[in-house]
């Protein structure tokens, strides 16, 4: 029987529109990927605020850096003090919609309260991730948005 199944299925033709479809779909996807053998491009990923432009602005706190900065990033005063940072919204109902926030690659704690602590003058930059194919290697942690801060000694 696996037998006249398969030869059913050799013998049935495939229409060309759907050949066609893969190998445009295929080759969209090396272009969109960088898979192709081009590998100088690069594409842009997120919003990054340079040490210079913190020095010039004057805040004292890096949520008072990333207020009004970045588009999508909001920074609102947390009950009890301190800040709440949110990335394009919130994103769950009974969870935890904070970002995840490194600072020279370690995580900060989860659910911490106050403000980042970091003096913008030690910043040397911040990047903050919002696309998709950004998050995707930090996975279930970076859902909400990473924030990375890069200090002058992390660099």
């Amino acid at each position: 029987m696996l037998a006249a199944m398969m030869n059913r299925t050799l013998k049935t033709p495939v229409p060309w529109r759907w050949v066609l479809l893969v190998i445009a779909l295929f080759t969209a996807g090396c272009a969109a990927t960088g898979g192709s053998t081009d590998e100088t491009t690069e594409r842009p990923s997120g919003s990054e605020i340079s040490g210079d432009q913190i020095r010039r602005s004057g805040e004292r706190t890096v949520e008072e850096i990333l207020q009004g900065r970045v588009s999508g990033v909001t920074v609102m005063p947390a009950p009890g003090g301190g800040f709440q940072l949110r990335i394009r919204g919130a994103s769950t109902f009974n969870g935890s919609n904070e970002p995840l926030i490194l600072i020279d690659g370690v995580p900060l704690a989860k659910g911490y309260r106050g403000s980042i602590p970091v003096s913008p003058y030690d910043i040397d930059s911040i990047k903050v991730l919002k696309n998709a194919t950004d998050l995707a290697f930090y996975g279930v942690r970076g859902a909400n948005g990473v924030i990375l801060i890069t200090t002058k000694r992390g660099s």
